[in-house]
């Protein structure tokens, strides 16, 4: 889903699979998403979500023109 408020913008991406405690180690993927969020002012996080399932949530800011 997406959602927007005035200039930022929230992304989430889900499942509905079992989730986890923790993100596994030894991959850069989840990384790098997160280190080019913040080049660019944003954030990302990723997790279990609520009633099952893992999710992961960009958030960034939007220049209007």
């Amino acid at each position: 889903a997406m959602e927007t408020y005035g200039d930022k913008v929230e992304i989430r991406i889900g499942d509905d699979g079992r989730g986890f405690v923790s993100p596994r180690e030894g991959g850069n993927g989840l990384l790098n998403m997160r280190t080019r969020m913040e080049e660019i002012g944003g954030s990302f996080e990723i997790g279990s979500r609520q009633g099952g399932g893992t999710e992961a949530v960009f958030s960034f800011s939007i220049e209007k023109k």
